[in-house]
């Protein structure tokens, strides 16, 4: 079944074994009869990733896409840390606007960090640092309208407020691991 596969594809991707996912990939698809899901094609993708096979990456997202499946965020995050680690920096920054503009999804820490490393491969150092800045700008508004959101549930519940010291936000914050790829 689907699930099995997955996890077998999944498996594949965690060990870099890309040939063997997508012939697990093909045999799902071609000989079991079986419809590939969003899971099934992302730890493709991740098997990619891992192999440096930035092409294979972007033909599975394609595929998918020919296939009327629709790509996450973590899709996107493969396809990205793989074109990152081609030295694919315009590849990987296309598919981080397509994700915003194609697909409606919302670029994450993980998007990020893999688009502004690929960047930096690219000794594209002054867009790796809009990118940083531009993440910044996400997490604030991001955080505003979470507040925003907030302040309105404590209206409705008659002004109370459930813990005033948890934290509000939840936003693309840059974390170390940003950081370190728009300086490296």
């Amino acid at each position: 079944d689907v699930v099995s596969y997955n996890a077998a594809i999944a498996a594949c991707a965690k060990r870099g074994q890309w040939e063997t996912a997508l012939a697990l990939l093909a045999e799902m698809r071609d000989e079991a009869g079986l419809r590939p899901n969003v899971v099934t094609y992302s730890s493709a993708i991740s098997a990619c990733e891992k192999a440096a096979r930035w092409e294979t990456a972007l033909a599975l997202l394609d595929e998918m896409r020919d296939r009327t499946v629709r790509p996450n965020v973590i899709t996107y995050n493969a396809a990205i840390s793989a074109c990152e680690k081609g030295g694919e920096w315009e590849h990987a920054l296309r598919l981080l606007g397509e994700m915003r503009k194609r697909d409606g999804l919302r670029p994450d820490v993980v998007t990020y960090s893999a688009a502004i490393s690929a960047c930096e491969k690219g000794a594209r150092w002054e867009t790796a640092l809009a990118l940083l800045h531009e993440m910044d700008l996400e997490d604030n508004i991001n955080s505003n309208a979470e507040e925003e959101d907030e302040q309105q549930t404590v209206v409705h519940r008659g002004g109370r407020q459930g813990n005033p010291a948890a934290p509000t936000t939840s936003g693309v914050a840059p974390n170390v691991i940003t950081y370190n790829a728009a300086i490296s």
